[in-house]
């Protein structure tokens, strides 16, 4: 059973979807968390055919809790069909023994998880459409710092600050 939907993201005010940014995630549940930290575990012998993991996470790693989640992200072509099979596979060679306690538990696919964008930022996606205000890195540029940027002009937009 699916406790996720797959998103086609289309951001308010863009005129052009432009080629497709696609990532699907793969959460895995386990009792024992291998994972300790609250951290971005990156994967340097990253490969879209060989090694197709970009990057692994847990937002339960601090939690006290029975049961926690383990995120993989996958990113390109291979995303476009979900291969449960290749992403234990991988999972296997980043956790080795401390997999075999992994179950799954969902997947999550994106096709436009992000709009084509420069580091100046995107001049094109406006900050309100319809008034909705819009935020994120892609409003400024494709970092954290253009993703913080953005938020406090919403929250300033707001009269929150």
């Amino acid at each position: 059973t699916s406790h996720f939907t797959e998103y086609n993201l289309q951001i308010p005010g863009s005129r052009s979807r432009g080629r497709k940014r696609q990532t699907r995630t793969y959460v895995y549940k386990t009792k024992s968390n291998p994972i300790r930290k609250l951290q971005i575990m990156l994967n340097s012998e990253y490969d879209r055919i060989t090694s197709p993991i970009l990057h692994v996470h847990s937002p339960t790693a601090v939690n006290q809790t029975n049961d926690h989640l383990v995120i993989a992200t996958m990113i390109g072509d291979v995303c476009q069909n979900e291969n449960w099979k290749l992403s234990d596979t991988e999972m296997k060679k980043w956790f080795g023994n401390d997999f075999a306690y992994f179950e799954r538990f969902d997947s999550t696919y994106i096709e436009h998880a992000l709009p084509n964008s420069v580091l100046e930022g995107n001049a094109r996606i406006p900050h309100e459409v319809d008034g909705i205000l819009i935020a994120g890195d892609h409003t400024r540029h494709p970092s954290l710092h253009g993703a913080i940027l953005s938020a406090e002009k919403v929250i300033q937009s707001v009269g929150a600050v």
